[in-house]
């Protein structure tokens, strides 16, 4: 798909109305840095109510993606700012996260997981 026709598709009333889509393209499209910035701002349009039964899968996007954008992470940090319901769930998935990778403290999953 090109960078036209996705950016129409990600700026369309459609696309605007469910987050759903936002975090499915988050995945689609994690190795794409551009992408994935203009998505986390798209992120950034929905209230926390709208995007509080998709943090786990934005967490477990930042840990299993190695991409070089920081737009998701700093999107989930400025949300648990926003919201301590959000900033505790979070905190509990990277302990998941950081227990499940404690074997291998060498991984990347496991350093972004402690710098969460």
């Amino acid at each position: 798909m090109s960078w036209q026709l996705l950016s129409r598709f990600i700026d369309s009333e459609h696309f605007n109305k469910d987050p759903s889509l936002t975090v499915a393209y988050l995945a689609r499209y994690a190795d794409h840095v551009g992408i994935h910035y203009a998505l986390c701002s798209k992120l950034r349009t929905f209230s926390y109510e709208e995007i509080e039964f998709f943090l786990p899968q934005l967490c477990h996007l930042i840990v299993s993606v190695d991409n070089e954008s920081m737009a998701l992470e700093e999107f989930v940090v400025d949300l648990c700012e926003e919201s301590v319901g959000g900033a505790l769930l979070t905190f509990w998935l990277f302990q998941t996260y950081l227990h499940d990778l404690s074997a291998k403290p060498a991984s990347e999953a496991f350093r972004t997981c402690r710098r969460g």
